[in-house]
């Protein structure tokens, strides 16, 4: 989550960022929306290896 604040934030000049988290029994979802720029390619570096990664 903490990846996804700060990319919403510095890379996507976000002024609003919605986070949801949502949990059962066997699964736990974490969603992030922002009103940030968008990209059309995402360069996947340290801090997105992580997250997928974990």
């Amino acid at each position: 989550m903490q990846e996804s604040l700060t990319n919403a934030s510095r890379h996507g000049q976000a002024s609003s960022i919605q986070v949801t988290l949502q949990y059962d029994h066997t699964q736990v979802m974490l969603q992030v929306e922002d009103n940030g720029k968008g990209v059309e390619t995402i360069h996947t570096a340290l801090g997105l290896r992580a997250c997928r990664n974990a």
